[in-house]
């Protein structure tokens, strides 16, 4: 009976050991373990996380080009109107763009066409 004792106490101290050993290991790397899961949440699972950071920098981008953009368009416009403040620019911009006449007067357009 006593043998039977000792070979069950010599197993659950095995297995007290194993666990004890587990245990140790998992309280050693539970910074390791933390960063890992913070990182994880971080990238995927956040609602701030990495990828949705990566879209609204991209977004950022194209929304800073299309406002470069509009600049340039805004200053042509400017230097467009700048122009027109002056009577006969006025009226060159008029005939170019809409085709006016004065009265009694004809307007040709002569196409020349490449020999090439």
């Amino acid at each position: 009976m006593n043998n039977v004792l000792t070979e069950l106490h010599n197993k659950t101290k095995k297995i007290y050991n194993k666990i004890n050993y587990l245990v140790k290991k998992i309280f050693v790397f539970r910074y390791t373990l933390l960063l890992v899961l913070f990182f994880i949440w971080m990238t995927f699972l956040d609602t701030n996380s990495f990828l949705i950071h990566m879209e609204l920098n991209d977004e950022i981008n194209a929304l800073e080009s299309q406002k470069q953009e509009l600049e340039k368009k805004i200053y042509m416009d400017k230097n467009v109107v700048n122009n027109l403040k002056n009577i006969d620019s006025l009226e060159v911009y008029g005939r170019k763009k809409y085709n006016l006449k004065k009265i009694r007067e004809t307007i040709y357009h002569i196409d020349i066409a490449d020999s090439i």
